[in-house]
């Protein structure tokens, strides 16, 4: 059809430039941001904290209502597009599941679902530039880092930089809260850091990214002194996810760094390789010398146990038991168990609770059935082709870096699935929001928007 870009191998192609002024700007992605750190920080206000299920749905709801409130129409066609549209349709379908549970947990169910996938489809109206796309990055890694080093002085200051006691454990019972402390080095109880949240942990998600984009802050300097500023986020980063003892992170991190090294050195970039395995490797030990000054024996038995026996030993006798048993209600929920009957959406609107997924296949499975389970997974395989692929083939230096970020945070989401429900949190939005900004800015013209080149480039 004439006048429509063509798709090819699921490529976004190349805006046209008589329609690349066309479109709503990048701003809209940075309001939303700026939204879900405002609904993020007001979790831990204690002044707030009878408004807790405004502040944790305003993120997801603010992405919901984009879809009407971001002008335009799609700059681009995509199949991951297309996927996620495919993911909307099965969990729509399970509307209609006659053992769903009432009407209004239902609904916001539905529309939990859809506000995940939501950025996928706004995302597409927006002009993205390359240098907007690293703004983003810029944007994710400073609130991260910030919320590992709250999370760092957590532990070192015993009793400050914490949320009230009484937020934390709202919804958690007082044993399942007891099990979420750590002894200090010093014989001190606490709360595993918090960081910016107000959950027992919830720093290692802030570690995470702090350590991944570091990786692209230190290697595109954004800014003066990036490589510093991208090394002390490493070693708070890290230093959280030690303390935290969330173990999935940890292998999660893994997972994201061999596989952005392994790009590099696909894309011809083996020096580049080498110095940033070199590089992160001696932050990461120096990150567990710190934690170890902090958490002591703590630190140490809690990593031991990721290396007790071989990696599927391990995972059997922590998370594995789940998949055997998501494999186990196959036949049970083929099409789905009915929306609104498990998590915090279950908790918030009256559903029944009746069901109970520790991962995201669980949910899937109750979600949407077969379907649901190979449908997503296929979608972030088919984003994480495209990130690689733009990370080895691209001409700019800030997706070549950018995107191969993207690919190995796409491969840690895949990974994260097998022990959380990343799908079902801010973390699923931020996957979706990502890939999104990745396709629009691969889609313009570098030789239309000059990119200068990066300081003393890396080989």
């Amino acid at each position: 059809m004439t006048g429509v870009p063509t798709l090819a191998a699921g490529r976004a192609p190349a805006v046209p430039a008589a329609t690349r002024s066309a479109g709503a700007g990048a701003g809209w992605i940075f309001l939303y941001l700026s939204i879900q750190v405002a609904c993020q920080l007001a979790l831990i206000i204690p002044g707030l904290s009878p408004a807790r299920i405004v502040s944790r749905s305003a993120a997801f709801g603010a992405s919901f209502a984009f879809l009407v409130l971001v002008p335009g129409r799609s700059l681009t066609h995509h199949t991951g597009r297309m996927l996620a549209g495919v993911i909307a349709i099965i969990v729509t379908l399970s509307l209609f599941h006659p053992e769903g549970a009432a009407a209004t947990a239902v609904i916001a169910h539905w529309a939990f679902h859809l506000s995940i996938l939501a950025p996928m489809f706004w995302v597409a109206r927006l002009r993205v530039s390359h240098r907007s796309l690293q703004t983003l990055f810029v944007v994710l890694w400073a609130f991260s880092t910030a919320s590992a080093i709250v999370g760092v002085l957590q532990a070192y200051y015993p009793g400050r930089f914490l949320p009230a006691a009484g937020m934390m454990a709202s919804e958690t019972s007082a044993r399942q809260f007891a099990a979420l402390m750590i002894r200090l080095s010093s014989g001190e109880w606490i709360p595993r850091p918090t960081g910016l949240t107000d959950a027992p942990g919830g720093a290692a998600a802030g570690g995470f990214y702090a350590v991944l984009l570091g990786i692209g802050i230190a290697l595109a300097r954004p800014f003066p002194f990036s490589r510093a500023a991208a090394a002390v986020s490493a070693i708070a980063g890290m230093t959280c996810l030690y303390l935290c003892q969330v173990r999935a992170l940890l292998v999660m991190l893994l997972v994201c760094m061999l596989t952005v090294l392994g790009i590099f050195a696909a894309a011809g970039r083996v020096s580049r390789s080498i110095a940033v395995g070199v590089a992160v490797g001696v932050l990461v030990f120096a990150a567990f010398l710190f934690a170890f000054s902090l958490g002591g024996e703590t630190v140490s038995h809690r990593l031991e146990t990721l290396v007790m026996a071989d990696p599927a030993t391990v995972y059997m006798g922590a998370r594995g038991q789940y998949i055997e048993g998501t494999l186990g209600r196959v036949p049970e929920y083929p099409l789905g168990a009915g929306l609104g009957r498990w998590g915090m959406i279950s908790y918030y609107f009256g559903g029944p609770g009746d069901l109970w997924a520790e991962i995201m296949w669980t949910g899937w499975l109750y979600d949407g059935g077969l379907p649901l389970i190979f449908a997503y997974p296929i979608a972030i395989l088919f984003l994480l082709r495209y990130s690689v692929r733009v990370a080895i083939t691209s001409k700019s230096p800030t997706l070549e870096i950018w995107s191969a970020v993207v690919a190995g945070y796409s491969v840690g989401a895949l990974a994260l699935t097998f022990s959380y429900q990343v799908f079902m949190s801010t973390s699923g939005i931020e996957f979706w929001l990502i890939n999104a900004a990745l396709i629009q800015a691969a889609s313009r013209d570098p030789d239309g928007e000059p990119e200068p080149p990066l300081p003393a480039q890396a080989a």
